[in-house]
């Protein structure tokens, strides 16, 4: 886990101050946010994103970092082509994978799959059980029935500007048996106005960063589930540290920076990375199944489709006979 990135976060509500430059400089609005026509000033100075005002900024950014403090925390590293599973092979696995969250409130750092070292984007994700099944009464989406429902924020950090490109609203996502998803805002949340909510004929948000923003909290939590579910295909990694349920001291603005970011304790989490290649479990001289005149290979970690219907994995295990020679085997996955 990135924890400079993380750390950032954490502290971002106590750069609001001032006339709020440095927060500001570190926090930006995500593309899909408008901005009303009248400014908040404070000692003189216009805040140029912040279009409610700073004491009100500041206390949801505080709301927003001791929530994910007393989450509980998973990383999702970023994994080349042929470490991860393929487009193809998540979509045949997708339907077995049952999309709801594995504490009250999660917290997930998703390192985009396309970043290279230094660039690229860190996705933070945090969710929480909105506390009901079915819809609220009246709601255009009640006729969806008992399906899990959470509230779900998506704060991007740019590796390249150091900066959050921030999506200040929650919104309430469910997902249907067909594996697709609903999501909404709802008319109290005090964001609401910075939001393009335009839509099409069908009431579809037309909007195309607001949809990008909903669709990856969607992939991150299929991606989070998915890792969950199947612990024959990952490796997980669990880092003690500072517990969910404690908070530490308040940097002062002056100290917001990487070295005293990078002294700060780590939090307690998990490292969810999936291994296609090879289990603890299984010894380099074990003998497969099939007849004795097989060369002695491995075999990669892979789907099977049983006879209920149901498709699962198989563990990586190796085959054949070293007496019929040796095959080696470098995997290419093309999506």
């Amino acid at each position: 886990m990135n924890k400079t990135v993380l750390e950032k976060l954490l502290h971002g509500y106590n750069l609001v101050h001032g006339n709020g430059k440095k927060f500001i400089d570190n926090f930006t609005a995500a593309p899909h946010m408008t901005h009303p026509a009248d400014r908040s000033y404070v000692d003189g100075a216009q805040y140029e994103h912040l279009d409610i005002r700073p004491e009100r900024m500041h206390a949801y950014m505080k709301y927003v970092s001791q929530g994910i403090s007393q989450s509980a925390k998973f990383n999702i590293p970023r994994m080349s082509e042929s470490e991860d599973l393929s487009f193809e092979e998540k979509i045949r696995i997708a339907p077995e994978v049952e999309m709801f969250l594995p504490y009250e409130s999660t917290y997930v750092q998703y390192d985009c799959p396309e970043a290279d070292e230094g660039r690229g984007l860190v996705y933070n994700f945090w969710a929480v059980d909105a506390g009901y099944k079915s819809q609220p009464d009246g709601s255009p989406y009640e006729k969806y029935g008992e399906q899990p429902c959470i509230s779900v924020m998506l704060m991007p950090y740019c590796r390249e500007t150091g900066k959050f490109h921030m999506d200040y609203c929650a919104y309430d996502m469910t997902w249907h048996p067909d594996g697709s998803y609903t999501f909404w805002i709802h008319d109290k949340n005090e964001f609401k106005d910075w939001i393009d909510l335009k839509s099409d004929s069908n009431g579809q948000y037309t909007n195309q960063s607001l949809n990008n923003f909903i669709a990856v909290a969607n992939e991150i939590m299929f991606e989070l589930c998915l890792r969950l579910q199947y612990p024959t295909i990952v490796d997980t990694i669990k880092t003690e540290g500072l517990p969910p349920s404690d908070r530490y001291s308040v940097l002062a603005p002056k100290h917001y920076k990487a070295s005293t970011f990078y002294g700060k304790p780590t939090w307690q989490h998990k490292t969810l990375k999936i291994n296609m290649y090879g289990n603890k479990s299984t010894k380099l001289g074990s003998k497969g199944s099939r007849e004795s005149g097989t060369a002695f290979h491995s075999v990669r970690k892979h789907m099977r489709k049983l006879s209920s219907g149901k498709t699962t994995f198989v563990k990586a295990h190796f085959r054949g006979s070293r007496e019929h020679g040796v095959i080696d085997k470098d995997y290419e996955l093309v999506q």
